[in-house]
């Protein structure tokens, strides 16, 4: 693929890493994966629950979504109770490398001179709260290869301290105009309508699957 081509929308989805501790995915495979976490979740909470620790009570912990929770918590299990949640190690520790994988995407599809569009901060769609963020991470380590970044996050008035004095904070449409790179990184809804057309020229990472025809 020529380097100054876009990028292929189907090849770079889903590669950000936030939402849950295992990707859902409705097939026979990750029904096994999710089993198989439900069922390290419990002897590891036991021990936990045996031990006096009450941050983690009841008989079943869910996987959801939590800036400060589904990035965080998992880990303290891991550290109380390594033996019994090996695949909970396993998983995050796939989930935390993806914001890598996502910048490697990046850099390979940026020129030197790249301006890069981030848009998207926040560690969820359609809120403020950039706690454990993985596009804060996307951004930051950006930024420290040497790209121009403009940040896009409507939710918020300025930018957080890992990025003050080495990104900008843009509206969508100036960094739409301004970028040679475009990365989606958080399925706000003040995204959902952008298309390949407004992008075209543009080298595009989406890695929520929100950009269409």
């Amino acid at each position: 693929m020529p380097i100054n081509q876009p990028l292929p929308l189907q090849l770079l989805k889903g590669e950000s890493g936030e939402g849950a501790v295992i990707d859902e995915e409705d097939d026979d495979g990750s029904a096994g994966e999710r089993v198989s976490a439900r069922d390290e979740f419990r002897p590891a909470l036991q021990r936990l629950r045996q031990g006096g620790d009450v941050r983690f009570d009841g008989e079943d912990l869910q996987a959801g979504v939590g800036g400060h929770c589904i990035a965080v918590d998992p880990w303290f299990i891991v550290d109380a109770a390594p033996a019994e949640a090996r695949l909970l190690r396993t998983a995050r520790e796939v989930n935390d490398s993806k914001p890598h994988h996502v910048v490697a995407q990046v850099r390979a599809a940026a020129g030197q001179d790249a301006v890069v569009a981030c848009l998207g901060l926040a560690f969820k769609a359609n809120v403020d709260d950039l706690r454990e963020s993985p596009a804060v991470e996307i951004a930051t380590h950006l930024a420290d290869a040497g790209l121009k970044v403009l940040a896009v996050e409507p939710h918020v008035s300025a930018l957080p301290k890992p990025l003050q004095g080495r990104a900008e904070l843009v509206p969508l449409a100036d960094a739409l105009a301004r970028a040679s790179v475009v990365v989606l990184l958080v399925d706000h809804r003040a995204f959902a309508g952008l298309t390949l057309e407004q992008l075209k020229g543009k080298r595009l990472i989406d890695t929520r699957g929100v950009v269409r025809n």
